[in-house]
């Protein structure tokens, strides 16, 4: 049987979601509240709304709506509360990290710097600050679905200077290493470099000879089938019984020795490929 809603299972329904909006004003931005049974039954009083349902006089039906509809307003204006609270709590704990994080942008010179203890911020120092970092971009990551966007922009506007600011400060120290650095190193680091950029050269030229060695073979192999292709039409030419099969015959001689000469070039350039990669690898030596 169907069983048809009455306007007082609307009235007992929005007086379910007064007492759910009630509840969610009590609540702070550590609380939980069942947002998805307030906005569902949001939706399905709507609904019911749009059925028509009777009701004893029209003021009746009209103080339910206004009712419904002021409910339904602070569900929302509630939500948007709680969400900016919570956002706000979000943006200052990871503000406490990019604070502790933040480097003052102070770039050490090398001809101030002569040791180590001289640098202001020291390695470690810079250490620590980039644990901080990767510490408030890990909470940034597991809470920005819960931040407002303006929250979000700051946030990430304030990491992204940040790192910017520790990037210069290794790049400067890098450059300082760099200066300490005998020059007899930075000579052998170059030659095993050059070493490495050489066998990897010579490692791409043999892959290149052997691919070509590969295809040459193929091409070989090709040329053989063709050319005896060749000669098979050649013999039956020769012994053909009439003159419409030789002329035939002859175009498709025609056609396989266009098929010899078009592969002989590809041998040909495949030859002198290898030829010269070979030739590169007499150079390296």
């Amino acid at each position: 049987m169907f069983w048809e809603t009455t306007h007082e299972d609307l009235d007992r329904k929005i007086n379910r979601l007064d007492s759910l909006v009630s509840e969610a004003q009590g609540f702070n931005f550590f609380g939980f509240h069942k947002w998805d049974e307030t906005f569902d039954l949001i939706k399905e009083i709507q609904e019911d709304f749009k059925k028509k349902i009777r009701y004893p006089t029209k003021a009746g039906r009209d103080a339910a709506w206004q009712r419904f509809f002021n409910l339904r307003e602070e569900a929302y204006r509630t939500k948007r509360q709680l969400a900016e609270e919570k956002s706000k709590k979000h943006f200052g704990e990871i503000n406490g990290y990019l604070r502790d994080a933040e480097y003052d942008g102070v770039v050490e010179t090398i001809a101030n710097i002569v040791s180590l203890g001289l640098l202001r911020t020291t390695p470690d120092d810079m250490k620590w600050k980039g644990k901080r970092l990767r510490e408030a971009g890990g909470l940034f990551k597991s809470v920005k679905h819960e931040m407002t966007r303006e929250h979000k922009a700051e946030i990430h506007e304030r990491i992204v200077s940040i790192r910017e600011s520790h990037d210069a400060y290794w790049e400067q120290y890098k450059q300082y290493r760099e200066e300490r650095a005998k020059i007899q190193e930075e000579k052998r680091r170059a030659w095993e470099e050059g070493k490495a950029r050489r066998e990897a050269a010579k490692e791409r030229i043999r892959a290149n000879i052997d691919k070509n060695e590969e295809k040459l073979s193929k091409a070989r192999d090709a040329l053989r089938r063709h050319q005896q292709r060749c000669d098979d039409l050649r013999d039956q030419i020769a012994s053909a019984w009439s003159d419409s099969f030789r002329e035939r015959a002859e175009g498709w001689l025609e056609e396989a020795e266009g098929k010899v000469a078009d592969i002989e070039q590809h041998i040909d350039r495949l030859e002198g490929w290898i030829s010269e990669d070979e030739g590169k690898l007499r150079s390296f030596d």
